[in-house]
């Protein structure tokens, strides 16, 4: 039930400024933040991508689609993940015999 983080880096090789226009999850558990702010020639931009892991176990492939004024306008961060669930104490580990 973790909620973590990665940060995404990219810098700017072009002429003109990039722009972000939006940036979606492939489902709600994955949330990308990023800067409304142009990402201007030869500076760095980021986009930080929180994943849910609650009820996610095992492993994970989520991407995050990105519109902006680039060529080609739209790119995708993938994402894997191996999510180990908590162990409950309380609950028997393996199959119980009744």
């Amino acid at each position: 039930g973790e909620i973590v983080s990665h940060v995404f880096t990219f810098k700017n090789p072009g002429e003109g400024p990039i722009v972000i226009q939006n940036a979606r999850g492939s489902c709600g558990c994955t949330v990308p933040k990023y800067s409304r702010e142009p990402v201007q020639p030869g500076e760095e931009g980021i986009i930080t991508v929180n994943f849910n892991t609650a009820g996610r176990p095992n492993v994970q492939n989520k991407s995050v689609t990105i519109l902006a004024n680039t060529d080609p306008p739209q790119s995708k961060l993938m994402i894997k993940a191996m999510v180990t669930p908590k162990i409950d104490p309380n609950q028997p580990m393996g199959p119980v015999k009744r």
